[in-house]
């Protein structure tokens, strides 16, 4: 065998381990990418999960808040009604002794009269005409 049919041989044995090593390598790769991107489709699943869940809780606490925001105002107007009324009844019975007050008082400046009334002093009232 000559020289450079050794060389051949040798480079071809070469040859033929570094496509030998480089088919293992793409193999190697194609398995490890197969396994990533399973890896991350789950990550992906996980995470869409995550997010769908938190979502979820979002709506559930807009609609608490919601809730207890309504329940405080109808409790609040209730209660505005309730003392509005209450308020109202006060100024009506104000309303009818002040008329009351305003009668006897005009009766008495008609002419000398006692206004008497048992829970208060006794105010005589001289009328000048």
């Amino acid at each position: 065998m000559c020289v450079c049919e050794k060389l051949d041989y040798r480079l071809t044995g070469h040859i033929e381990e570094t496509d030998s090593h480089i088919d293992r390598i793409t193999e190697e790769l194609k398995a490890k990418t197969k396994v990533l991107e399973i890896q991350l489709s789950r990550h992906v699943e996980n995470t869409d999960g995550n997010i769908q869940s938190l979502r979820q809780e979002l709506i559930q606490v807009k609609q608490q808040i919601n809730t207890d925001v309504s329940d405080k105002i109808s409790e609040c107007n209730s209660q505005v009604v309730a003392e509005k009324q209450e308020y109202q009844t006060k100024l009506l019975k104000i309303n009818q002794e002040i008329d009351k007050l305003k009668e006897r008082l005009s009766v008495n400046l008609k002419g000398d009269k006692n206004i008497n009334n048992d829970d208060f002093a006794v105010i005589t009232l001289a009328n000048d005409t």
